[in-house]
């Protein structure tokens, strides 16, 4: 919801910048072996992250969710304006508080 509402706002103000945002899938981290076993990807294929910000493919792109490198839809709740302004508005409440 937050890359899709920064996504349109970013375009609304007439920038250049992208932004998307993807699943990097089931990663065979030793947390997950050690707790599951293998059953996801090797860390060295978890590079879909640098995929995304890097290839040509998806240049000028933005606004978009990816799922082992092709564009997927996301939730319904996820394309709800109203929804992602209400996040929008709790993280810039929450990111001027002063924490001690």
């Amino acid at each position: 919801m937050l890359a899709y509402e920064l996504s349109d706002r970013l375009q609304k103000n007439g920038e250049k910048i992208t932004v998307n945002t993807l699943d990097p899938g089931t990663v065979n981290t030793k947390m997950l072996l050690d707790g599951w076993g293998p059953c996801g990807i090797e860390v060295s294929q978890a590079n879909d992250q640098f995929w995304l910000a890097t290839s040509p493919t998806v240049k000028g792109v933005s606004g978009k969710y990816f799922v082992y490198r092709n564009e997927r839809s996301s939730s319904r709740y996820a394309y709800d304006v109203s929804n992602r302004e209400k996040l929008w508005r709790h993280l810039e409440k929450a990111a001027s508080l002063n924490v001690a």
